[in-house]
Order: C-alpha cells, then sequence, then structure tokens
C-alpha cells in the first residue's frame, strides 16, 4: 500500500521523482499546474535580452544586459513587432504585464479619492464625482450626470482590451 505520508515525509528533500518506502524507484512524481485559467506568468519570450540575461553566467554580462533592458523600456519599442524584445516590451509594458500588477493589486484595495487637480487625457476629471452645489449626496467616488446628457470616458486600450465595463445607474430625484 502506497502512502504520501510514509514514502514521501521522512526525505522529502530527496527530489522529484521520489522513491517509495519499499525503495521502489520513481514512484511519486510531483507537478504544479496553474489553479485557475490565465493563472500563469508571462513566459520570458526566447532569445529576449531578459532571457539572455537569465542564462548568462556572468557578473558583467548580467550588468550589460540588465542595462539593455533598461534602454529597451525606456526607449522607442522595436521596429520589429515580431522580434522577441519587441514581445518583451510589450509585455513588460502592458497595463495587464508583470510590472503592473502590484499597482492594479494596490489600487483596487485603495479606497481614498483619486489625485484631485491632476489633470490626464483619460477618464474624467475628479471634479465630476461626489457631491458638489446642487448636486444631491451621494458617496465621492459616484458620477453624477444630468439626465438626458451623454459622458465619453477615454481609456488606455490596454486598459480596455479584454475587460467588461459594469455600471448601476439611478434616476435621483
Amino acid at each position: 500500500v502506497w502512502s504520501l505520508t510514509a514514502d514521501v515525509s521522512p526525505d522529502i528533500q530527496a527530489g522529484n521523482p521520489h522513491a517509495d518506502r519499499q525503495g521502489n524507484a520513481e514512484v511519486w512524481h510531483f507537478y504544479s499546474e496553474p489553479v485557475a485559467p490565465g493563472a500563469q506568468g508571462p513566459v520570458i519570450p526566447a532569445g529576449s535580452l531578459l532571457a539572455k540575461w537569465q542564462g548568462a553566467a556572468d557578473a558583467s554580462e548580467r550588468n550589460r544586459l540588465a542595462a539593455e533592458v533598461q534602454k529597451l523600456l525606456t526607449g522607442d519599442a522595436p521596429t520589429d513587432p515580431q522580434q522577441p524584445d519587441a514581445a518583451l516590451r510589450r509585455q513588460l509594458v502592458s497595463l495587464g504585464g508583470p510590472l503592473l500588477a502590484a499597482a492594479w493589486k494596490s489600487a483596487a484595495v485603495s479606497q481614498g479619492p483619486e489625485n484631485p487637480g491632476v489633470d490626464s487625457s483619460y477618464g474624467l476629471p475628479a471634479s465630476s464625482f461626489g457631491p458638489a452645489g446642487n448636486r444631491p449626496p451621494v458617496g465621492p467616488n459616484s458620477l453624477v450626470t444630468p439626465a438626458g446628457s451623454a459622458r465619453s470616458v477615454r481609456l488606455p486600450a490596454d486598459l480596455a482590451e479584454g475587460a467588461e465595463l459594469v455600471t448601476v445607474a439611478r434616476v435621483l430625484p
């Protein structure tokens, strides 16, 4: 009878595949996979600067490649979109990419008002939200628009791609 506890726990550091307690080799194999679709992180494109950096053994070579990755992110995009570095840059600068993942999580938790007075070509002016003037009393994150009017909201393509806009509207007295 196989027993994961009895077979593996006495020498868990033995590696994969793992023998059972009777000495039969390669009985236990351990794998991991995403728990939800899309849970896997981005894959570093083969042949990209970051892949080369990851494989470099020499510290001076890693430093040189790190500087090249920085130039890739702060400069213009490569002209050939099929190039591995172009794919890497798209991945890293994407609003849904790994560099902004922590910022999105942090922003989702934030309850405070957005930076008032900061002008942006995206979204709506901060003055459109919350109670003001003759508006009915509403929360600070509520958008109030007169009946019969239309609002346009400009969003970055990376943010809107694959997203769904859900709203709740009600007519106030």
